[in-house]
């Protein structure tokens, strides 16, 4: 009976605890935390139970192991009726099992092609479809001012919180530092800085349409070199800085750096499980080097920023510079080094496909 009411007691905390806890707050920070409490829960209870009144090890381990069972089942029993029968997104079509777990849809992206599964999901559902418990995917043009439009409520999705403590402008899900980081975004995109960047950019033209015809209407892998063209024309606007890619015909290994960190977003894994991953030292290796560069990149500019400004020329992170003093050691900064890893993956993707 001990045991029965041990359990039941158990299963009680566990439907109350998802009920007003997990079901009422942003819980995908904190993965790491609960696993550590779930386990000195159950490690304390054991030596409570020797300790205090007397049991013997075995007995202790059953017991505890019972009502940390009965407290999980409670937990993820409250967590699938919910998700099954009470969640509001359960309106929207989708396949079933979305509606259970977003490994729903990670589980699909085995081959890194997410815009082809969600082409055909959107060709049997419509505009809107339920693609996780807590996920929709919107094509739908009406949709654009409600979640993009200057008086939008909407909040950005946990997924940004990713990289926290690495929070760039694009990521910040908080109004208020996405504000104060456009601010200091502004000056290196306004007309006047953009009308510098035209004749560095035209040169990589030029060397391009130069290297390409070269070739002399023999095959040529254009893939390769206008991924070389976007990494030398990012490092030159972002840091003034030549890789010199199209000269040689090479790949910085950074290419490959990129490939590599950029990889596990792919999978679109939940940001709880994301967050612990890549807190498994060697799970995450390409994930880790491509921060690392990028933060020896940032390292780089601002040990070389006065070689630019003796030049009298501006690049995007010598304007995102100008508010830090020399004293301040902009290269610890969180947010900079966020944001440099924003420009680096951001001016080759936008410049240039993958290849592979």
């Amino acid at each position: 009976m001990g045991c029965l009411a041990t359990g039941v007691a158990a299963t009680v905390v566990g439907v109350v605890t998802h009920a007003f806890y997990f079901n009422k707050y942003e819980c995908h920070m904190h993965a790491i935390l609960y696993i550590q409490l779930f386990l000195a829960s159950w490690t304390t209870s054991i030596l409570a139970f020797i300790l205090g009144p007397g049991w013997e090890i075995g007995e202790a381990v059953a017991v505890t192991s019972i009502a940390a069972s009965c407290f999980l089942a409670g937990t993820y029993g409250s967590l699938l009726t919910y998700r099954i029968f009470l969640n509001p997104l359960n309106r929207f079509p989708g396949p079933w099992t979305a509606r259970l777990s977003s490994f729903f849809w990670t589980l699909q992206l085995g081959n890194s092609d997410a815009h082809l599964r969600l082409q055909a999901l959107h060709k049997k559902y419509g505009s809107i479809v339920r693609i996780g418990s807590a996920d929709l995917s919107v094509i739908d043009p009406a949709g654009m001012e409600i979640t993009y439009g200057a008086d939008t409520k909407v909040t950005k999705a946990s997924w940004y919180d990713n990289n926290e403590p690495l929070t760039s402008m694009h990521t910040a899900r908080s109004r208020v530092l996405h504000d104060r980081r456009r601010k200091i975004w502004a000056p290196a995109f306004s007309d006047r800085a953009i009308r510098a960047y035209e004749p560095i950019i035209d040169g990589f033209n030029d060397k391009i349409l130069k290297r390409i015809r070269e070739f002399e209407g023999t095959p040529v892998n254009v893939s390769k070199w206008f991924n070389l063209y976007s990494f030398d024309a990012m490092g030159s606007l972002a840091f003034g800085k030549d890789y010199h890619m199209l000269d040689s015909g090479e790949k910085h290994p950074a290419l490959q750096l990129l490939s590599e960190g950029m990889q596990p977003l792919a999978y679109f894994i939940p940001s709880w499980l994301f967050r612990l991953l890549v807190s498994i030292p060697g799970l995450a290796s390409g994930f880790h080097k491509f921060e690392k560069f990028s933060v020896d990149e940032l390292g780089w500019k601002v040990e070389h920023a006065h070689m630019v400004e003796q030049e009298g020329r501006q690049d995007i992170m010598s304007w995102l510079l100008k508010p830090y003093k020399p004293t301040d050691k902009p290269q610890h900064d969180h947010l900079l080094q966020a944001d440099t890893r924003l420009i680096i993956v951001a001016g080759v993707c936008s410049a240039s496909g993958s290849d592979g």
